[in-house]
């Protein structure tokens, strides 16, 4: 029953068996469409792509209402339903998702051209593709300047790409196989259309390939100068917190006091003079340093700004046990201290014989980071561009778009590094949900920036646009500072061209489609004329001609055809002209054999053959000749007019054997000559001098030739193969009426 259902009938007209192909199409790819929305809504859900999932979900049901009517005999009300609806979808799905304005109409309109001419008489037809590049038209207007917020084109252009794949080879099938089928007007507008979109097409293609390419090769030139820049403002800010801890350790204070016993160091002036110099160190930062802290060689905090942390044991701390263990200052990760995220500078403080004898460490609030990636992002020329520091870890040290994020990771950690980092207090308490933000495929692109540090990836959430992304590694921590740009912004350029290329492109298009609608008709129309006529004219109009509208090829044929079409009249009225004659020569040849029948003397039935002849068939001149059995002479018995009256007074008579009616004796077959001035042996008579055209036919029976029937015409060829097939039919029946009459002469003499 189903493929009953769509398989085309064979009471089906053409054009309802390619609206039921183009049905059919639609179907299988619909579900196609709807899997991948699932998928994309699924992913990234938006009211957007809810409203395009809801629309595309409508198009089964009107495909099969489609089906119905075209199953009903209304193969045009259901591709005007179905693309109606689609052309409806287009404008609104434009609305809906920004940068789909350019390829939906070039598609709108190649999906016109090709499902209307198969499908739709002429006239609706024009109609349909008219309305579909309105439509199309109108859906790059939508995408140009409509104000609301709209979804990115991302993640749609592979669908669209896949549609199109599958459309349209198999619409073009069609139509390659159809196109012969095409009335004249649109193979034309067909061609026109063809030959005008495919250049625009690939030059625009082209052209917004290479400027895309250009406008990204710029951008990422001037997002990596900024990412190196950034990274070397942090590694800077490092190295100079680095070279400060390791000077201010050196401070003579510090080491002298570290020297003095526990119980010396209580109320002692060094006591005093490092409050002092840790007082002032603090004080060459006061927003972001908050607290710069000494320790004695087992981690016993003995001075700090901050006098109540004074005693706590931190020997087992990262900062001071790798400061010990490498002689050197160390820069800490960030980790929560107290609540606040902190990041501290330390260094060894060693006597005047180098002997280590403490530690001294300068401790930031982390959000210094932060301050330093917004600083950085302000100092870009660049509109909406973003900057962002990420530990080794893929934890947000910095983001200067959405400082909200700072401390959350890119992409969900696993939960035994989770739970690690917390307890390292590196990361604050709470689930990975609240840690985190979901950007796999960011997480992965920052997995592979040595090879690739460049790369098109989301790292804020709420956002809709694709953020182009260069990283670059930090060389005194393993932190990576990406530097972004929303590629909207450099493709703004690019898009404001596409918007009045497009808008020229689709000039141009409408133009040629005018022009070419315009020439189709002028060169058409005289076609479709002398179609018209020709047509009447099979229909037995044999008066028309067809108006010769120039003197191009189509006015030659128009020309031409009104010959053919006269020499068609001229022939036909001869022949039935000679229908006519034929008809009276039978006639004429019924009562001519009537009379035969009558006649019982040879001499009077010579009369009557050469009269009814001569009156009936309009001859120049008849005459008969009997044989003289004796002599073997033809003589004349009867001949018409004043030359015959003439010529039998004189007893004319021809020899056997001489001129056209000796030969026609001599071998009993008829001699036509259809110019006696071109005929040897013809013997001219002086009594007919206009004689042009002769018939010699023998009056035999059986193999006994009795006499000559001569006929005579005053035009060249004015006698043929139709007159000798008539004036044989009658020497047949003179031969039975002469052997009839003399038998009747003989019976008296018997009696």
């Amino acid at each position: 029953m189903k493929n009953s259902f769509i398989r085309p009938s064979e009471s089906m007209s053409q054009e309802a068996r390619n609206a039921l192909r183009v049905m059919v199409i639609l179907l299988a790819v619909v579900p196609i469409i709807l899997g991948y929305l699932i998928y994309q809504v699924v992913q990234t859900p938006s009211w957007q792509l809810w409203t395009v999932l809801g629309m595309v979900s409508a198009m089964p049901a009107i495909e099969i209402a489609a089906l119905v009517l075209i199953r009903r005999g209304r193969h045009e009300a259901g591709i005007w339903l179905t693309f109606g609806a689609m052309f409806v979808m287009m404008i609104l799905v434009s609305a809906l998702v920004s940068g789909l304005g350019l390829i939906l109409l070039v598609s709108g309109i190649t999906l016109a051209l090709l499902v209307a001419v198969p499908t739709l008489p002429p006239r609706q037809a024009g109609r349909f593709i008219v309305i579909g590049v309105a439509a199309g038209i109108l859906t790059l207007l939508v995408d140009l300047f409509i104000p609301i917020e709209r979804i990115p084109l991302a993640g749609f252009l592979t669908i669209i790409y896949i549609v199109l794949a599958i459309l349209l080879p198999l619409f073009g099938y069609t139509v390659a196989r159809q196109f012969r089928d095409y009335s004249l007007s649109a193979k034309l507008i067909t061609a026109f259309l063809a030959v005008t979109i495919i250049p625009i097409l690939g030059l625009a293609y082209y052209n917004n390939l290479t400027e895309r390419q250009n406008l990204t090769n710029a951008a990422t030139q001037a997002l990596t100068t900024a990412a190196q820049e950034g990274a070397s403002e942090v590694d800077g800010f490092i190295e100079e917190g680095l070279h400060d801890v390791s000077t201010y350790a050196r401070l003579h204070s510090l080491h002298e006091y570290l020297l003095l016993s526990p119980a010396a160091r209580a109320g002692s002036e060094l006591e005093a003079s490092v409050k002092e110099d840790l007082l002032t160190i603090a004080s060459y930062d006061e927003v972001f340093i908050t607290a710069v802290s000494l320790f004695d060689i087992h981690g016993n905090h003995v001075a700090d700004t901050h006098p109540a942390e004074v005693g706590d044991d931190h020997g087992s701390e990262t900062f001071f046990t790798q400061t010990v263990n490498l002689q050197a200052p160390f820069v800490s990760p960030v980790y929560i201290e107290d609540g606040i995220p902190t990041l501290s500078f330390s260094a060894p403080v060693n006597d005047e014989e180098g002997n280590l004898v403490g530690v001294l460490r300068m401790r930031y609030r982390a959000e210094v980071l932060q301050h330093l990636v917004a600083e950085h992002v302000g100092d870009f020329s660049g509109e909406e561009a973003f900057a962002v520091l990420l530990d080794e870890n893929q934890i947000r040290l910095g983001d200067s778009e959405q400082p909200n994020l700072v401390l959350k990771s890119v992409a969900p950690l696993p939960a035994e590094t989770l739970a690690r980092l917390q307890t390292e207090l590196r990361l604050p308490f709470g689930t990975i949900e609240e840690l985190s933000t979901d950007f796999s495929s960011t997480h992965q692109a920052l997995e592979n920036i040595d090879t690739q540090p460049v790369f098109n990836a989301e790292f804020h959430e709420g956002e809709n646009q694709v953020e182009h992304t260069v990283a670059v590694r930090l060389a005194n921590q393993p932190w990576v500072f990406a530097f972004g740009q929303n590629e909207q912004v450099f493709l703004a350029p690019l898009q404001a061209r596409t918007r009045t290329n497009a808008i020229v492109g689709v000039s141009i298009v409408v133009l040629v489609a005018a022009i070419g609608y315009f020439i189709s008709q002028i060169i058409s129309r005289p076609i479709v004329s002398l179609t018209a006529v020709a047509q009447q004219i099979a229909d037995g109009n044999l008066t028309l001609q067809a108006e010769v509208p120039s003197r191009d090829e189509i006015g030659v044929l128009s020309k031409t055809f009104n010959t053919m079409a006269a020499q068609l009249k001229d022939t036909l009225d001869g022949l039935e002209q000679r229908v006519a004659d034929r008809t009276k020569a039978l006639a004429a040849s019924a009562e001519v054999s009537r009379r035969l029948t009558m006649a019982t003397d040879p001499r009077q039935l010579a009369v009557t053959v050469v009269e009814e002849v001569q009156s009936a068939f309009h001859y120049y001149h008849a005459h008969i000749y009997f044989m003289d059995e004796t002599a073997g002479d033809l003589v004349m018995a009867g001949g018409t007019g004043e030359a015959g009256a003439a010529m039998l007074a004189h007893g004319h008579k021809i020899p056997k054997g001489r001129g056209l009616v000796g030969r026609a004796a001599e071998t009993n077959a008829p001699v036509l000559v259809p110019d006696v001035t071109q005929a040897e042996g013809w013997l001219p008579n002086p009594l007919l001098p206009d004689t042009k055209s002769e018939v010699a036919v023998p009056i035999a029976s059986r193999d006994q030739v009795l006499g000559v029937l001569d006929v005579q015409q005053n035009t060249v060829n004015g006698l043929g193969v139709e007159d000798v097939t008539l004036l044989q039919s009658l020497a047949s029946q003179v031969a039975i009426s002469l052997q009839n009459a003399r038998t009747f002469r003989r019976i008296p003499r018997q009696g």
